[in-house]
């Protein structure tokens, strides 16, 4: 795997009882797409929540911003599997192959790496959902989510954008409790976003300080 960030190798072994805390390290900022990509080089990969809105699909593919356009360029064997059954009607007609309803996955399929992304703060129940990719035979998986420390929001003194889409903001603590109870094991932990020329303040604040980036990546195995 190509490591564009430093890892936090002291998780290992966390309790996370009450009272626990890490420390977060000064690291590379690197945007979640490019992390993503990189990691699936030559693998076979699973995508989950892979249409990503409907309304978007194509916009994004016409700008070579559509991550399973991206993953599907890289990895040797890729499948994808949402919940929208529209969305993914659309991507087929898009010619876009290897597409499955998560109801419907292939058995006994194996997988080098499982890409959750943005997925786990639309669910219903973190817990089952967690549970549910124990299932999965994944070697690893990777599980991204917006970081409820972003910058956006520490500066929203007197109201806050809701995406309505979403359930919850998972803070880099929150989120490494509900992996570990869920029987996992943290291998790396990024802090991921984008840095802007035009926005110098906001971009030093996010490479100084990265628990004020825009999202969180964490890399997991089964424990």
């Amino acid at each position: 795997m190509n490591k564009t960030s430093s890892t936090m190798s002291y998780l290992k072994g966390t309790k996370f009882s009450n009272g626990a805390y890490f420390r977060v390290t000064r690291s590379p900022v690197v945007e979640r797409n490019s992390l993503l990509v990189s990691m699936v080089e030559n693998k076979r990969v699973l995508h989950m929540g892979c249409a990503d809105h409907i309304d978007l699909i194509e916009k994004k593919r016409k700008k070579g911003q559509y991550l399973h356009g991206l993953l599907e360029s890289k990895a040797s064997y890729l499948v994808g599997t949402d919940v929208n059954r529209d969305a993914l009607s659309k991507m087929e007609k898009s010619g876009i192959s290897g597409l499955y309803h998560i109801d419907n996955l292939p058995e006994n399929e194996r997988f080098d790496i499982l890409l959750v992304p943005d997925v786990i703060e639309h669910v219903g129940n973190v817990e089952e959902f967690l549970e549910s990719l124990q299932k999965i035979n994944a070697t690893t998986i990777v599980i991204t989510t917006p970081n409820a420390f972003r910058l956006q929001n520490r500066s929203l003194f007197q109201s806050e954008i809701v995406n309505t889409d979403h359930r919850y903001w998972f803070s880099p603590y929150t989120l490494s409790k509900s992996i570990y109870e869920a029987g996992f094991s943290i291998e790396e932990y990024y802090y991921t976003d984008r840095l802007r020329w035009w926005q110098p303040i906001r971009s030093f604040l996010k490479w100084m300080f990265p628990l004020c980036r825009d999202g969180i990546a964490v890399v997991i195995t089964k424990a």
